[in-house]
């Protein structure tokens, strides 16, 4: 019986079909405490990044940092090369590649101002 689930399985997988959503990648069944627990730690994820989005923005606006202003709203859209985003604001595309250097170091300012 085993290997018709199994094989089952396997076909589910080359039709490209996600597991059921009960169940965990090997196939086995979760209990509903593990999966609210999930979907809370994935909602407490979603919404640290979110508020450490809305941080980031707040200081790139505090400096007056628009191009990484930007960068964000253009990843934020799927738009993640630099040329494109350069050819859509009409700065040059050095300018993105400075903005990162300063995003980098803003990052780990905010990371060591958390410790």
């Amino acid at each position: 019986m085993e290997h018709r689930g199994a094989a089952r399985r396997q076909g589910a997988r080359e039709r490209g079909r996600v597991p059921h959503r009960g169940r965990d990648p090997r196939g086995c069944r979760r209990k509903p405490e593990q999966l609210l627990a999930a979907d809370e730690e994935s909602e407490a994820a979603r919404a640290k990044a979110a508020q450490e989005l809305d941080e980031l923005k707040a200081r790139f606006a505090e400096n007056g940092d628009e191009v990484n202003l930007a960068w964000i709203g253009y990843s934020l859209d799927g738009i993640d090369d630099l040329a494109e985003m350069a050819r859509l604001s009409g700065w040059k595309v050095q300018e993105f590649y400075r903005a990162r250097d300063r995003r980098v170091r803003l990052v780990q300012r905010m990371l060591t101002e958390k410790k």
